[in-house]
């Protein structure tokens, strides 16, 4: 969505209000974050088998098919998994692809890559939550992928029993033996899904108040907006109502997270991307970032969405003295004229978090930081099924 915006050119300005020294209680105002079951055949019990994923032994790459309903965000998968050989260096790859005609389609997100010395020789549950969160599409169909590597003696579980699980029906599994429907046995696992809340939102591209300049020649830049994290929370998504005065500028944008230095933008902790002045236009725009990696708000704790412009770039940041929106109206905004209270009119964003999937330390880290495995349940170790219906 985008409005005209008049005039095109940017606007330094003074800042206005009292520097207000106490802030509000956030949490309050703020809906509780919803959690959805979209796939769930989970039963250690139920397991008829395991599939090896290795594609020179096994039937690897397996996959699952689930569709979501709500259009929320992918925040963990649970698999029923184990591996034949102890002693296996081996790595297995958990990613997120689309649907092609009922079958797996292209690579969305890959959600992490673990090694064989995650998993036992007993049947478990593993829980792979620690990916970035993935906005899904209302009403799409997905696949999550299960990839061994060429040593990897991981397996996946699967169940012929339908009865009493979630999503299942009328999905489909595949192999590299082909696709099929979930009455042959679908492979086990649990797909979560949940909305996010808004800890930050002055977003409405009709209550912009006029726009600044973004570079540090040319305008105020370097820019930013803090926000509050009441408790600890996955950040998900940050958009900004962005434009640009020279539709032929070729400079970009900059956009990272930074910690608190009483009320002041503190230390450097992440880059949320960077965006090319092509990408906007002369009328504002919400910006959308959401592909940047893991990262986790701390409780009660206070941060800073920076915006960084090359000495090429015309980009513009929208600012509205509304500061009606959740979490607004007592943060702060800066630029390099210095820092003010939001009643002066703060730069228009959108921040949003999810809850941290099954708590702080309970998920399998990536194989490039630590690897663990949570084992719920023990399961005699069966043969693979190398043609089935």
């Amino acid at each position: 969505m985008s409005i005209n915006q008049s005039p095109a050119t940017s606007t330094i300005r003074v800042a206005i209000g009292t520097f207000v020294l106490g802030f509000a209680c956030i949490a309050s105002t703020m809906a509780q974050a919803a959690t959805a079951i979209a796939y769930d055949n989970l039963d250690l019990s139920r397991s008829n088998g395991v599939d090896s994923i290795n594609s020179n032994i096994g039937i690897g790459p397996a996959a699952d098919s689930f569709t979501d309903s709500a259009g929320d965000w992918l925040t963990d998968i649970k698999l029923d998994m184990s591996r034949a050989n102890l002693g296996s260096t081996g790595s297995f790859t958990v990613s997120l692809l689309s649907d092609n005609a009922f079958t797996p389609g292209s690579t969305v997100a890959t959600l992490g890559t673990f090694n064989d010395s995650t998993l036992g020789s007993t049947l478990s549950t593993y829980d792979f939550s620690n990916f970035a969160p993935v906005n899904l599409t209302i009403g799409s169909r997905y696949w999550i992928q299960v990839t061994g590597s060429a040593n990897s003696s991981a397996s996946w579980s699967w169940s012929s029993n339908l009865s009493g699980t979630t999503g299942v029906v009328g999905e489909r599994y595949a192999n590299k033996l082909g696709e099929y429907p979930n009455s042959g046995g679908p492979y086990q696992m649990q797909v979560t899904t949940r909305t996010d809340t808004h800890l930050y939102d002055n977003s409405t591209l009709a209550k912009s108040s006029g726009v600044d300049s973004i570079n540090p020649v040319h305008g105020v830049g370097p820019i930013a907006d803090s926000f509050f994290s009441p408790k600890a929370e996955r950040l998900s998504d940050v958009k900004l109502a962005l434009s640009r005065d020279n539709l032929g500028s070729t400079g970009s944008l900059t956009v990272s997270l930074f910690s608190d230095s009483s009320f002041k933008s503190g230390s450097f902790l992440a880059n949320l991307g960077t965006i090319s002045d092509s990408l906007l236009g002369s009328t504002l725009k919400l910006i959308d970032l959401s592909g940047f990696g893991v990262i986790d708000l701390a409780a009660d704790t206070r941060y800073w969405i920076k915006v960084v412009a090359s000495g090429g770039s015309s980009a513009n940041w929208s600012w509205s003295t509304d500061i009606s929106g959740t979490g607004v109206a007592d943060e702060r905004y800066s630029n390099k004229l210095g820092v003010y209270p939001n009643s002066g009119g703060p730069y228009q964003m959108l921040v949003s978090a999810i809850d941290i999937p099954g708590g702080p330390a309970s998920v399998p880290e990536p194989s490039s930081i630590a690897l663990w495995a949570v084992g719920i349940a023990a399961y005699g170790f069966g043969r693979h099924r190398m043609a089935r219906p």
